[in-house]
């Protein structure tokens, strides 16, 4: 182990305990029996050959590959379950965004239609008070013609301003 790198001289390590866990689970007689070997073989193996075959797994970079995928994995694991949270939250912002515009649209029509309604009742309201306007100019002009006794000119004045509100009353 003495050339080795320091990784690879700690991978060796990691591999050399799993190797040692692996045989501990398994049993010695076990892995003796399916090797057609002695259990003493198999002892001996733990003290010289495993090292020396965890270093050359090492060397061989054996066990780094599958850590990596193992690791890679698991990140698009996460990637990918984290996405598809992420991609609901996206779809139900989607149409909140979609029933929001659609919302917004059905506003600006009722918003327009009630300036529409808006402008037409200004109309309105300022042909009624040009309308109240001549009735008061009527009423005075009324009240001065009765006081001065002239009834064919009063007739005249009313039938005048009768006139005149018809055709204002026409025109809206």
């Amino acid at each position: 182990m003495e050339h080795s790198t320091s990784r690879n001289k700690c991978e060796a390590r990691r591999i050399e305990t799993w190797l040692l866990n692996q045989m501990a689970l398994r049993g010695v007689t076990n892995i003796a029996k399916a090797l057609g070997m002695d259990k003493s073989s198999i002892t001996r193996w733990k003290e010289s050959m495993v090292p020396k075959m965890a270093l050359l797994l090492a060397e061989l970079e054996y066990g780094v590959v599958d850590e990596d995928v193992a690791r890679v994995s698991a990140v698009i694991a996460s990637a990918v379950t984290n996405n598809r949270a992420g991609g609901e939250v996206i779809t139900h912002y989607k149409e909140q965004v979609v029933l929001l515009k659609a919302t917004n649209d059905e506003l600006r029509k009722e918003n327009n239609e009630l300036r529409e309604r808006r402008e037409k009742d200004l109309q309105r309201i300022s042909h009624l008070e040009s309308d109240i306007r001549i009735i008061k100019s009527s009423l005075r002009m009324l009240i001065a013609i009765t006081q001065a006794g002239r009834d064919e000119e009063f007739r005249g004045q009313v039938s005048a301003m009768l006139t005149k509100l018809e055709e204002d009353r026409d025109e809206t």
